[in-house]
């Protein structure tokens, strides 16, 4: 009963300056760009830059095991340090 929807999303991933980077685009009109962190060998930390007294964004990546993959997509409100869950989800290769 519901009317289709698509979401398309872009994310390039980049060394700038001796750092990485990543660059997000979806079909809603948001771009984020994010500064990546390694904090792990099986994990991936995207956080955005503050811009403009936007809220702030940081997604992770985590590779518990083979063919698994958790994620979790957190927002900080403008001007607050402390980052709130949206999504998080468990992923595994069928």
């Amino acid at each position: 009963g519901k009317p289709a929807s698509e979401h398309d999303d872009l994310m390039v991933v980049f060394v700038e300056d001796g750092n990485l980077r990543a660059d997000y685009w979806d079909s809603e009109g948001h771009v984020i760009r994010y500064e990546v962190q390694v904090p792990a060998p099986n994990g991936l930390v995207f956080v955005s830059e503050a811009r403009g007294g936007g809220p702030r964004f940081r997604l992770t990546y985590v590779w518990p095991a083979a063919g698994k993959l958790e994620l979790t997509f957190e927002i900080a409100p403008p001007g607050a340090a402390e980052f709130r869950p949206f999504i998080s989800a468990r992923l595994r290769r069928g």
